[in-house]
C-alpha cells in the first residue's frame, strides 16, 4: 500500500519542475498559493509536501513500535500535513510563528507530535475501558446478581465508528457514490446552524452535501485513503466514476441513496 501510494504522489509532484530541490517550507506556501486558483497545482504541491515528509513514517514507528503499526504512522503523516495546511499558523498575524520562514515545517512537525501523543493516550484510554469492562463481566459472573455493566456516554466518536463500518461495507461493495456520500455527510460541511428561542439547532443542507461531492480533491483522496486503509490508487479509481457527474445527477443520486439508507439501516439523515 505504501509504495503504491508513495509513487502516485510522486507522479502527482512530477508536474512541479525540480520540486525535490524544493524546500519543505515553499512547497507548504506554494500549495496555499495555487489552493484555490489551480486545482492541479494545488495538488501537485500537496503530493510533494507529502513525498518530502515520508520519512517520517519509518521514525515515527521506530518511536512506537509497541503501540502503533505503520499504517497508524501513514495516518498521522496525513492528518497532520492536512491539519497543518489548513490552518497555517504561520500566517497568522497573533501566532508567534508569523513571518517565520521555517514556520510551516514547525507546524508540521508539531502536529505529528501531537498525533501521536494523543494516539497514545486514546489507546490507553480505550484499554482501560475494555479491562474495567472485563472486570465488571468477570464480579457480575462471580456474584451471580441481575446488576448492569457500565453505561458508557454515547460520544460523537462512538458515531464516528458507527459509519466507519457503513462507509467501508458500501466501498467494498464497490458503492462508491454511498460510501462518499456518508464520510461527507458526518465529516464534511453538510449542515446548517441556527438559533431559535429555545436553543441553537442544526439542519442538513443537502446542496452543501452536493457541492462537496462535485469537487472532491485529491487532498480528500489522501484523507479518505489513510482513514479507511484503502490504497489512494483505488480511491483515485472509485472517484473516476463520481466525477463526470453533473450536479443535476448527484442531487437525483443522494436523494436516491438517502432513502435506501434510511429504509435498509434505519437511518435519519435530514
Amino acid at each position: 500500500m505504501f509504495n503504491d501510494n508513495k509513487k502516485l504522489f510522486e507522479n502527482c509532484a512530477n508536474i512541479i519542475p525540480n520540486w525535490k530541490d524544493i524546500s519543505k517550507n515553499e512547497l507548504c506556501n506554494k500549495y496555499i498559493e495555487y489552493e484555490h486558483t489551480n486545482k492541479n497545482m494545488s495538488e501537485a504541491y500537496l503530493s510533494a509536501i507529502i513525498c518530502n515528509y515520508w520519512n517520517s513514517i519509518d521514525k515515527l514507528y521506530l518511536m512506537s513500535t509497541t503501540s502503533a503499526t505503520p499504517e497508524d504512522c501513514y495516518e498521522w503523516l496525513i492528518n497532520s500535513i492536512l491539519y497543518a495546511l489548513k490552518h497555517r499558523k504561520w500566517l497568522d498575524k497573533d501566532n508567534k510563528l508569523y513571518g517565520d520562514p521555517n514556520g510551516p515545517d514547525k507546524v508540521i512537525n508539531r502536529c505529528l507530535k501531537c498525533n501521536r501523543l494523543n494516539s497514545y493516550v486514546a489507546s490507553n484510554r480505550q484499554k482501560r475501558k475494555l479491562n474495567y469492562t472485563v472486570e465488571s463481566i468477570e464480579r457480575l459472573e462471580e456474584n451471580k446478581t441481575d446488576q448492569y455493566l457500565p453505561n458508557y456516554e454515547f460520544k460523537d466518536n462512538d458515531i464516528y465508528d458507527l459509519t466507519y463500518d457503513m462507509v467501508k461495507e458500501a466501498f467494498d461493495k464497490k458503492d462508491y457514490f454511498v460510501a462518499f456520500m456518508i464520510d461527507m455527510i458526518v465529516n464534511s460541511d453538510t449542515f446548517d446552524s441556527f438559533e431559535e428561542e429555545d436553543g441553537l439547532y442544526t439542519q442538513f443542507n443537502e446542496k452543501k452535501l452536493v457541492k462537496n461531492l462535485h469537487y472532491i480533491g485529491m487532498d480528500y483522496c489522501i484523507y479518505f485513503a489513510s482513514r479507511f486503509k484503502i490504497t489512494l490508487s483505488s480511491v483515485t479509481k472509485a472517484l473516476s466514476y463520481i466525477s463526470p457527474l453533473s450536479t443535476t445527477q448527484i442531487h437525483a443520486k443522494v436523494k436516491k441513496s438517502l432513502k435506501k439508507l434510511q429504509r435498509d439501516k434505519n437511518l435519519l439523515c435530514a
